[in-house]
Formats: C-alpha cells, sequence, structure tokens
C-alpha cells in the first residue's frame, strides 16, 4: 500500500511548469546534457514556493517532486535537443515506463521498462558515491535542497563517476 501511494504521488508531480519548458527551448542544442541538467534542476528552484523552506515535511515533498520530475527533464530536453516536441507525462504508467514513453513517444517493450526499473533501484541501492557526498556536504551547510542536488549533480558529470555511465 506504501508504494501505490508513493507511486502515485510521484505521477501526480511529474508535469513541468509551463514556462520552465518554455525556457528549455532557448538552451543551445549542443550543450552537453548532464551540464543542461544541471543547470535545469537548479532552475526548478524558481518555480517552487517552498525552495528555501527547510522543514522536514517540505523537503520531503521537494524529494518526491524532483523524483518524479528529473526523468520528464530529461527526456523533454533530449526531444527538444532532437527538435521534438515534449511528450506530457502519463499518470497510468509507473516510474520507468513513463520515462521511456515521454522519450521514445511510444509504449515502451515491457522487458527495457522492467531493466531500467532495476537499474534505479541498483542505483538507490549504491550508497555514498561521489554525488550522494556531494549532495551531503552541501546539505550539511544548511544550503536549500535545490543547491544539494545540483552539487550531486555537478558530480555524477564527472567522467570518474557518472560520466562513465553516459558513455555506456
Amino acid at each position: 500500500s506504501e508504494l501505490k501511494e508513493f507511486s502515485a504521488r510521484l505521477a501526480q508531480e511529474r508535469k513541468l511548469p509551463e514556462k520552465f519548458l518554455e525556457r528549455m527551448t532557448t538552451i543551445p542544442k549542443r550543450v552537453n546534457p548532464m551540464s543542461v541538467l544541471r543547470s535545469l534542476i537548479s532552475a526548478l528552484s524558481f518555480f517552487d514556493d517552498e525552495a528555501e523552506l527547510m522543514t522536514h515535511d517540505s523537503n520531503l515533498k521537494k524529494a518526491i517532486r524532483m523524483t518524479a520530475q528529473v526523468p520528464t527533464v530529461i527526456a523533454a530536453w533530449d526531444r527538444i535537443r532532437n527538435g521534438k516536441a515534449p511528450i506530457e507525462p502519463n499518470k497510468d504508467l509507473g516510474h520507468a515506463k513513463n520515462f521511456l514513453h515521454m522519450l521514445q513517444g511510444k509504449n515502451p517493450d515491457p522487458l527495457f521498462a522492467q531493466a531500467l526499473d532495476l537499474y534505479l533501484v541498483l542505483l538507490a541501492d549504491h550508497e555514498l558515491n561521489a554525488s550522494t557526498f556531494a549532495c551531503r556536504v552541501t546539505a550539511s551547510t544548511l544550503s536549500d535542497y535545490y543547491s544539494g542536488i545540483t552539487s550531486a549533480i555537478g558530480a555524477l558529470k564527472g567522467p570518474l563517476h557518472g560520466g562513465a555511465n553516459e558513455q555506456v
């Protein structure tokens, strides 16, 4: 029941603000995707009335929203940089299936969706990697949630961390 509730909350939070999507179209298409992701995640704070609020409940809401919106940002950017229109999130699809649907514009192969789900669990279970450490250092200064995630993406971009996965 907790997984069902959490999945429903993720589905509710996937949509990006329209003005945010409009701004994405102004980014030069040649920019490294990780640089775009880092900057866009930081820019999401502009659309969050609670961006500077540091309560447990507010941070939990931001964590759920960010988990829901990062795949939407990635899929939208991939489509925009390839001259295609972003695809709206589908509340009826699970997390991985929805991401693949927004990325490809069609219903994903169930095996690919299952593989992506398993990969995401593996990444979540990785514990204290470089990006998690970078986020925790930023958070330890009592900086805002978005700054912590932006720090993590900066570390993830490096070729000795996530950059290695990017090549794969």
